[in-house]
């Protein structure tokens, strides 16, 4: 953006000679933002949530492989619980990676999927006819 922004303005500022300081202003708006883009928030959750999101992928990868080879396979049930806990560590291990101070979705969302998660599991698992 900056390489943009900086060519764009030396082209028009030669052009527009007059309006020089909103050439200024723009070239420095853009030299600002490529300082601090990376400063705010939400881009940096964004940036982890994209990464989380990938290796999440690769872990439900190896998770479905697991399950077919348990389902294939005579396992004893301490290989099966070693095979739970290798995955169940490798999500931690990706949570740890890309959210390493924590995740805390802001409230109205957290408080929309628990509503979300209620609902589901009272629906099918309370025994009631739905």
């Amino acid at each position: 953006m900056r390489a943009v922004a900086s060519s764009a303005t030396i082209g028009a500022w030669a052009i527009w000679q007059d309006l020089y300081i909103v050439w200024m202003i723009i070239l420095s708006m853009s030299q600002v933002w490529e300082a601090i883009k990376d400063k705010i928030p939400i881009a940096q959750r964004h940036k982890s949530s994209v990464g989380f999101a990938t290796t999440l992928e690769i872990l439900f990868i190896n998770s479905q492989y697991e399950w077919e080879k348990v389902g294939l396979e005579r396992l004893a049930e301490n290989q099966i619980i070693d095979r739970e806990l290798k995955l169940r560590r490798m999500k931690q291990d990706t949570r740890k990676k890309h959210f390493p101070n924590g995740f805390t979705p802001p409230g109205k969302f957290a408080n929309r999927a628990t509503e979300i998660a209620e609902e589901y599991f009272h629906k099918f698992y309370s025994g009631e006819p739905g």
